[in-house]
């Protein structure tokens, strides 16, 4: 789960450092990837016992508003540039 984590951020960062638009939004989707592998995780948690719903409901719920924002961030750059007239 700690590698999951810390793979969100690190993609983000790696992709925002690789200078293009499309190479930002394939690490954003390999964040978003991160995102669903720890959800999972969470939620297996809870299906074993180590953790209750109520404990893991935050998690879930602060990984869907990240979720949400990576997406909204992805539909941003995938649009194309406005015309400017020249």
């Amino acid at each position: 789960m700690k590698r999951s984590a810390l793979s969100v951020p690190s993609n983000i960062a790696e992709g925002h450092g690789r200078g293009s638009p499309a190479a930002f939004v394939q690490f954003l989707n390999y964040a978003q990837g991160s995102i669903d592998e720890l959800t999972t995780q969470f939620l297996a948690c809870a299906d074993v016992g180590l953790l209750t719903s109520a404990e893991i409901e935050p998690h879930l719920k602060e990984l869907d508003v990240l979720s949400a924002k990576i997406h909204r961030l992805v539909e941003y750059l995938r649009k194309p540039p406005p015309k400017t007239d020249s």
